[in-house]
């Protein structure tokens, strides 16, 4: 009976069992109590959690209960689940039919408790991770309820972060302090979190940022505002303003802060432990912050990349391509693409209908570059997509991926991607895309240092800075190309000068500016300029002048350094000078821009270029040359002032719609709206000739004589064509041109008219010139938008070589001086005098030609910057600068025989021997020195003047702060001289050098046993000497390689040194004179010497002649009587020959002056011993028999002898003399 009870038991559902009690039976034997019958009833001591889980995701309800031999049944909506009878319940793959209640049922002999219905919601946020499933379910896992239709989610260490369509937020996770959401909360748009730290951006473009608060990163700026994307790093935020800068707060220890504000032109940003990434719209990242494992190195070439992404120690970077890069710590394989899974992740999930997973970009493509567009949409299979082009389809795009070549400025819009599929049709928005312009570079003007030749493949220039000689490219990469001068290494762009977002270039040195305040200088004259004592930080702008720099600091005040103490120089900024928000740097003065568009300047003040007009307002750009400052108003006009000599001040009339200014030396020039540019003032080299055909230009920078712009999208403009070139024959000569214009770019060259075969670079090499090569050259260059052909080139080939200093153009020989038989050399500038008595001269000369029918020259002098020329008749003109009247040649000034010029003087030699000084003659006029006459030669330096007398001896005046006027005692027998900057040299006529000047450095003295030479030039001391054989001796200043003389160079005949630089000409091997004395004086009795200063192949020749008739025996190069007659006076000459020819040298007229004739009264002179009176006659001149005379009274004379004839001194013993008085007199001749 109990057995078949206990069956029927058994067999009850158990739901009844927990409300049957079962009483004691008795039979006849004992009562049985089951241990199940007093076992304790269950309780529910936690009941199952509702759920939020996304379809597909695993669901588990878990109950926990108290009570011994407990039993559970899960239900579904009320219904029994079956197998469900464990104290957990899982739905591995929760499909939407699962949404519902779930309930437990716990059971046991005693009693059953059934637990609240837990409600399993169905959400589309994924959520996954390391951690056990089941009771310990980590509360990161557990979505809120309320978020079943989250629109963004974010997700940090141990906390999930959730967007509702209604801008509300949910955190969950642990940590209350971030879970916690601030009251009040609302208007969301986007959130974000790491670690410790939850953030949001409202749609206010503010932020709020809550959690771990150890670095301050929760402390949000309160002027953060405009903000479009949030990212919340380890130890500190990021927010991405709407002008595409980025605003850091939190930790900055590895300059997370500091660094991310520099960043423009920025799209997105992600935030990493202690590093942040910036995406910009070229498609290219940035790195910032931490990177001790590498995680801001971005790879090299890294481009086209569309999403970023950093995690602690590492970064992604998506490309539109679909591939991923990654980089930084690799401790847990995160950089093998693909990574593995994190600790904590997140996914929302849709519908299946078509649905964006990535915002719109802003694209910003190259020119001629390429891009993909992804659809970044997702969706049930099959989709079909129609991409759009500003809203029309693009025929043939129909793929998830859309590719674009060869991209041009027409390809800028907006691209869109149609989506469908069976569960509908969605538009995304994929990109708005801008086509930036391949800029290249614009340079016209003077090339002599190589700055209008812009290097080869040069790409992506964001900027341009034009110094002295030099210029600067700033790119889009943050790096710097410089060129052109590098006399003081301002080319030489250090290692350090990374990150740049700015560059200046000064007269001598370079600047830029690092994206995080930072300063780096490199070049410059002075130690204050290239290694100041300080550099400024928290730098928002930079200017660079001559010989110092300025800073803009981020609190608008101005600092500045370099050679400011000099006597023409900018001072310190102002006292109490501030709110700046542009600065310029002229020559000696600076000038500054204040944000209520005013202008204060300071410096020197030579023509009132710091002198702001009354009134100057609404300035919003400014600009400073040589001694005038220019300011752009708001309205587009210009306004200028200060020095005007050039027009430099006279704005054209018609200038409107102008956008930004510049200005260099004494030149302005002003970019307008429309892409032109206009320049006025001085016009050296054709620096104010606008290129014809130069268009679209973007930002213009004036620089020493020439100019550069960025020029946009445009046709092929040649702004600096092949220059016309005289070329040594057997020599080489490069051709170049700069063009601007739309790359690619197609060259051809041609040879009178004629295709050239391979020429095809921007430049053309004509290697060992001979006859042929003398031609018409020119190229034709060609791009997508058209063909341009240069002016022509013409080539000729002439005898004559320059080297060293080229800043001026002054080695580059024009084309034409094919016949010149003298060169002269200024600072920067050549001349040529031609055997038709023409000239030509090329460099910098203030642009001041040659007289218009200047003809029949005899001889030519370069002073520093003006010419002086001596004509057939004997008068002079002269022109160049004329600052100190140097050109203002006097009235009446005539029957000149040679002339000289020096920095700011010139002299002309007449031909009674005098000397005509004008100009600045401060330090001592020539008639100031005394006995200064018989002149045969002038010489000019810097400062000071040499004069050769017919005697052979040197008189020296003017400046002395090195000695240059210090004629050495005892020279004599000079036969030609020449000046230099602080120092003097003089020819003797047995071939040696003797110099002076300079402090009495060794710089200038002659190498030792230097002999054979036949004529001397002076630079800055720098001296050339040239040998009888056509060879050159350079010694002294090298600074620009001056006394590198040519490989080769032979057959010299005529040379001259300018400040820097050298000229030679190269003669056909025939003697060729190099210098002559026309006069020459001796006293009777002396000795003259004379040389023949010629220069040939060897060996040379010579013969004498005196009156048109050979001297016998006198054969060599230099011409010695000693004991000059009276009868030697008359004219000289040399015969100078070769094997190639003979050639009569030029007559010096030579004077025999007859002293008085006399008895010298010395101690050897004059004796009487033992009755016999030694006496010493001078002064005779060999014009006839000496007889001399005694008598003791002065009445009666009788001869004591006679000689025959005697030049200089006869020594003769009276020994009749007694000791009474005895008077002597002497007769020579007749």
């Amino acid at each position: 009976m109990l057995n078949r009870k206990r069956r029927s038991f058994s067999g009850m559902k158990r739901r009844n069992v927990w409300r049957w009690c079962v009483a004691p039976v008795i039979c006849g034997f004992t009562a049985l109590y089951p241990s199940e019958l007093l076992a304790q009833a269950p309780t529910i001591t936690k009941p199952p959690q509702s759920l939020n889980v996304a379809p597909g995701m695993k669901a588990v309800f878990s109950v926990q209960a108290s009570g011994s031999a407990l039993r559970y049944q899960w239900q579904f909506n009320g219904a029994d689940i079956l197998k469900a009878t464990n104290a957990s319940f899982t739905l591995t793959n929760v499909a939407p039919t699962d949404a519902g209640d779930y309930q437990v049922i716990v059971t046991n002999v005693s009693d059953s408790v059934t637990s609240a219905p837990a409600s399993l919601l169905l959400g589309n946020i994924l959520a996954w991770g390391a951690t056990n499933i089941g009771p310990n379910t980590p509360s990161q896992l557990l979505l809120p309820l309320a978020l079943t239709n989250a629109v963004a989610i974010a997700a940090g260490d141990n906390h999930g972060l959730g967007l509702r369509p209604d801008g509300a937020v949910a955190c969950w996770g642990l940590s209350s302090s971030v879970t916690n959401v601030p009251a009040g909360l609302s208007n969301v748009i986007a959130v974000s979190a790491r670690r410790n730290n939850a953030g949001v951006l409202r749609a206010d473009g503010t932020a709020v940022v809550w959690g771990n608060n150890t670095f301050q990163q929760t402390n949000v700026p309160p002027s953060l505002t405009n903000a479009i994307s949030l990212s919340v790093g380890g130890d500190f935020c990021a927010a991405l303003r709407s002008d595409g800068t980025v605003r850091a707060w939190g930790n900055n220890a590895y300059s997370e802060v500091s660094a991310a504000s520099t960043l423009s032109s920025v799209i997105a940003i992600a935030c990493g432990g202690s590093h942040g990434l910036a995406l910009l719209k070229s498609g290219q990242v940035k790195a910032w912050g931490r990177n001790t494992e590498k995680q801001c190195a971005v790879p090299s070439g890294l481009s086209n990349v569309v999403a970023i992404a950093a995690g602690d120690l590492h970064s992604l970077a998506l490309r539109d391509d679909g591939t991923v890069v990654a980089w930084g710590s690799n401790s847990s394989g995160q950089t093998n693409v693909p990574a593995g899974g994190s600790v904590f992740s997140l996914a929302l999930e849709g519908t299946g209908a078509p649905t964006p997973v990535g915002r719109s970009l802003d694209r910003d493509v190259v020119q001629g570059g390429a891009f993909n567009l992804m659809a970044m949409t997702v969706g049930a299979a099959p989709l079909t997509f129609q991409w759009q082009f500003n809203g029309v389809d693009i025929a043939g795009a129909t793929n998830a991926a859309l590719s674009l070549s060869d991209v041009q400025p027409d390809n800028a819009g907006s691209y869109s991607v149609v989506v469908s599929n069976d569960f509908g049709s969605i538009t995304n928005q994929v990109a708005s895309v801008t086509v930036r312009q391949r800029l290249s570079l614009a340079v016209w003007g003077v090339n002599g240092s190589g700055q209008a030749n812009v290097p080869a493949g040069l790409t992506d220039v964001k900027a341009v800075s034009a110094g002295g000689g030099h210029l600067l490219a700033l790119l889009e990469d943050g790096g710097i190309v410089a060129w052109g001068s590098n006399r003081y290494g301002q080319t030489n762009v250090p290692p350090s000068a990374t990150n740049i977002i700015a560059v200046a270039a000064g007269g001598l040195h370079s600047v830029a500016l690092r994206n995080d305040g930072t300063v780096v200088v490199w070049g410059g004259f002075s130690s204050s300029v290239s290694h100041p004592a300080f550099l400024p930080t928290g730098v928002k702008a930079l200017a660079a002048g001559n010989e110092y720099s300025l800073a803009l600091l981020s609190n608008g005040t101005v600092t500045a350094w370099g050679d400011l103490f000099r006597p023409l120089g900018p001072k310190l900024p102002p006292s109490g000078l501030s709110g700046i928000t542009a600065i310029a740097a002229g020559d000696t003065h600076a000038v500054a821009l204040k944000n209520d568009g005013t202008v204060v300047a300071w410096g020197e003040n030579f023509a009132g270029e710091t002198n702001v007009p009354a009134g100057l307002s609404n300035v919003v750009a400014i600009a400073a040359g040589n001694e005038h400052t220019l300011a752009l108003k708001n309205d587009g006009t210009v306004v200028a002032w200060g020095w005007n000599a050039s027009g430099q001040t006279n704005v054209p009339v018609d200038l409107t719609n102008a956008v930004a200014v510049a200005a260099n030396e004494n030149r302005s020039a002003a970019l307008r709206s429309d892409g032109t540019v206009v320049i006025w003032g001085q016009d050296n080299y054709g620096s104010s000739a606008i290129p014809a055909g130069l268009t679209n230009v973007t930002q213009i920078s004036a620089g020493g004589f020439f100019n550069v712009a960025l020029v946009g999208d445009s046709a092929s403009c040649i702004s600096l064509p092949p220059r016309g070139r005289t070329v040594l024959p057997g020599a080489s000569l490069e051709l170049t041109c700069t063009v601007s214009g739309t790359p690619p770019l197609l060259y051809q060259w041609q040879r009178d008219g004629v295709d050239v075969p391979d020429a095809t670079n921007s430049d053309f090499l004509i290697n060992s010139a001979s006859a042929a090569d003398a031609a018409g050259y020119r190229v034709m260059v060609t791009n997508r938008h058209g063909s341009v052909t240069s002016e022509v080139a013409t080539v000729t080939l002439g005898p004559i070589v320059a080297w060293g200093n080229n800043a001026g153009e002054q080695t580059w020989i024009p084309a034409g001086v094919t016949n010149p038989v003298q060169v002269s050399a200024g600072a920067d500038f050549s001349a040529a005098r031609s055997a038709d008595g023409s000239v030509i001269d090329w460099g910098d000369l203030l642009s001041v030609s040659v007289p218009a029918n200047l003809t029949r020259c005899t001889a030519i002098a370069a002073g520093a910057y003006h010419i002086v020329s001596l004509l057939e008749d004997g008068s002079v003109t002269a022109w160049g600068e004329n600052f100190s009247g140097q050109t203002n040649v006097p009235a009446g000034l005539a029957k000149a025989v040679a002339v000289a010029a020096g920095e700011f003087h010139s002299l002309a030699l007449t031909a009674d021997g005098s000397v005509v000084a004008w100009g600045d003659t401060n330090y001592a006029r020539p008639d100031q020195i005394v006995g200064l006459s018989n002149v045969v030669a002038i010489a000019a330096g810097s400062f000071h003047s040499l004069a050769l007398r017919e005697d052979g001896t040197v008189v020296a005046w003017g400046q002395n702060f090195s000695g240059q006027t210090n004629v050495p005692a005892g020279l004599g027998d000079v036969v030609a001289i020449t000046a230099g900057y602080e120092d003097s040299m003089a020819l003797k006529a047995d071939g040696t050098v003797v110099a002076w000047g300079t402090g009495g450095s060794s710089l200038i003295q002659p190498p030792p046993g230097l002999s054979g030479i036949v004529t001397v030039a002076a630079g800055f001391n720098t001296c050339l000497a040239l040998k009888s054989d056509g060879t050159l001796v350079t010694w002294g200043n090298n600074s620009y390689g001056q006394t590198n003389v040519p490989s080769a160079l032979n057959n010299v005949v005529g040379i001259a040194s300018g400040w820097f630089h050298n000229l030679a000409i190269v003669g056909d091997g025939k003697p060729a004179v190099t210098s002559f004395v026309p006069r020459r004086s001796v006293t009777a009795g002396g000795t003259l010497q004379l040389a023949a200063l010629a220069a040939g192949a060897q060996p040379l020749r010579y013969q004498w002649q005196y009156k048109g008739t050979d001297i016998p025996g006198a054969t060599s190069a230099t011409l010695t009587i000693s004991n000059v007659p009276l009868s030697a006076a008359g004219d000289y000459r040399c015969i100078i020959s070769n094997g190639s020819a003979s050639l009569a040298g030029p007559i010096t007229t030579v004077t025999v002056v007859r002293e008085p004739l006399r008895f010298e009264t010395t101690p050897d002179a004059l004796s009487f011993t033992n009755g016999t009176a030694h006496l010493r006659l001078a002064g005779l001149a060999g014009a006839g028999t000496v007889t001399i005379f005694a008598s003791t009274n002065l009445t009666d004379w009788e001869t004591v002898l006679s000689h025959a004839p005697v030049a200089g001194t006869l020594d003769f013993d009276d020994t009749a003399a007694t000791n009474t008085a005895r008077f002597y007199r002497a007769v020579e001749g007749p």
